[in-house]
């Protein structure tokens, strides 16, 4: 679906129950990251198995290493809603030599990587008193793990709206730069428990008024 119309499902959500509007929403995110990637990957993610969940989380937080045919990634990565119930993980990852992250003045080279649920580790990091239920945990990736090409994708590429999945997904929805529709995503059902709360705001004194 469009950006526009996935806000509107998400508000609706989120006026009923906050945590279940934030918990469908985060995976929107990295599904369409998904369909970027080039077929084989793509196809990986999507049929592996059929429906599964893809989570993860924005902050760079693991180290890829270009090997042959792909990347060696390790590190840890924070605060990852539902991360309990997904069958794939994705993350930001800055690319160096092993031992020697790159350097310099200009940013860092990142990468998107999407890992299989059996490579990571979960956290339980999640103690908080509101929102409890996103299960926003960290998970760590077990050692360091290889990354095939063909499930990562350049964030300049990425960012930019383009990927070797525009190529074979035409429509419009598959060439719009991520930084276009991510702040749909995320303040959706943020909207959402607003509109709530200004439904509910004047209840207590109606309450009041027919006593």
């Amino acid at each position: 679906m469009d950006p526009l119309t996935c806000a509107r499902v998400v508000e609706e959500v989120a006026q009923a129950d906050s945590v279940a509007g934030w918990a469908l929403t985060n995976p929107m995110i990295y599904a369409w990251s998904c369909a970027r990637l080039p077929d084989a990957g793509a196809e990986t993610v999507s049929r592996r198995p059929p429906h599964g969940m893809i989570v993860g989380s924005t902050p760079t937080a693991v180290q890829a290493t270009p090997v042959a045919g792909g990347y060696r990634v390790t590190g840890r990565v924070p605060f990852v809603s539902n991360c309990q119930n997904a069958t794939w993980y994705t993350a930001n990852a800055r690319i160096g030599e092993a031992g020697h992250p790159q350097q310099g003045t200009a940013p860092p080279a990142l990468v998107r990587v999407f890992l299989p649920m059996e490579d990571c580790e979960i956290i339980d990091t999640w103690h908080v008193m509101g929102m409890s239920a996103t299960g926003s945990k960290d998970f760590e990736l077990k050692g360091e793990v290889f990354v095939p090409e063909y499930r990562a994708l350049s964030n300049k590429v990425l960012g930019g709206g383009t990927g070797p999945g525009s190529a074979f997904n035409g429509g419009a929805l598959y060439r719009l730069p991520r930084h276009a529709t991510v702040p749909f995503s995320l303040a959706a059902p943020l909207i959402g428990m607003a509109e709530r709360a200004l439904q509910v705001r004047h209840q207590p004194l109606a309450l009041l008024g027919r006593r």
